[in-house]
């Protein structure tokens, strides 16, 4: 049974709103040598730093190949902003881009939980540098292990599976054996299973440089 504050969701205001009060205050405590980032990085200039203009131009873009994109919760706007970017940035849209759920799914709990920002730089980036390629993604109901998640997946006609999430160690001492057995042993007995069907399975790093997965 799942039960949401469909009022809050509605009429909430953005996390992001910012009001010129804020701002003022934000100026006038401003040191002289304080700097912040102005820009971010274009996919084009990520062609660049990982050398993907050479394989582009030798026709070489994922043609053939399907990337899997393992996420949690959903966004229920994902292939129009997928659509967008694709217009903006002068990219072609994916032959097919497919949204798989695991478990009960209702993509607005992306929306609350803030994974849908998450899932639309995952699925943006991994189009960007590989326009050829075919896109699942693959939505994790958050009340499943790591375990049942991964044993989906291997199922799966994907060559590359793209990971954004971490699992802290100290969680392990919290929560418990069953916690350690679901979401870490038989993981890693499913990712191997998966290795040998042929799926590469990537994980990120983490926003502080490390992940305790």
């Amino acid at each position: 049974v799942y039960a949401s504050n469909i009022t809050g969701l509605i009429l909430r205001h953005p996390d992001t709103l910012i009001t010129q009060k804020e701002v003022n205050t934000l100026l006038n405590n401003m040191q002289p040598n304080t700097t912040a980032p102005i820009t971010g990085i274009s996919a084009k200039e990520l062609w660049k730093a990982y050398n993907v203009t050479g394989l582009l131009s030798s026709g070489i873009s994922g043609s053939g190949y399907t990337i899997g994109i393992l996420d949690w919760y959903g966004d229920p706007y994902i292939t129009q902003v997928l659509q967008v970017y694709d217009r903006e940035f002068g990219f072609p849209n994916p032959p097919n881009f497919t949204v798989v759920p695991i478990g009960p799914y209702d993509p607005n709990l992306g929306v609350l939980t803030g994974w849908d920002g998450e899932i639309s730089g995952d699925v943006e980036l991994s189009h960007s540098m590989a326009p050829g390629a075919n896109i699942t993604l693959f939505i994790g109901n958050g009340a499943l292990p790591v375990s049942a998640v991964i044993a989906f997946i291997d199922q799966e006609r994907v060559q590359t599976v793209s990971q954004s999430w971490s699992i802290f160690e100290w969680y392990y001492s919290v929560l418990g054996p069953n916690n350690y057995i679901l979401n870490l042993q038989l993981a890693d007995e499913y990712y191997a299973l998966g290795a040998l069907k042929g799926i590469t399975f990537i994980a990120s790093t983490g926003d502080a440089g490390g992940s305790g997965y």
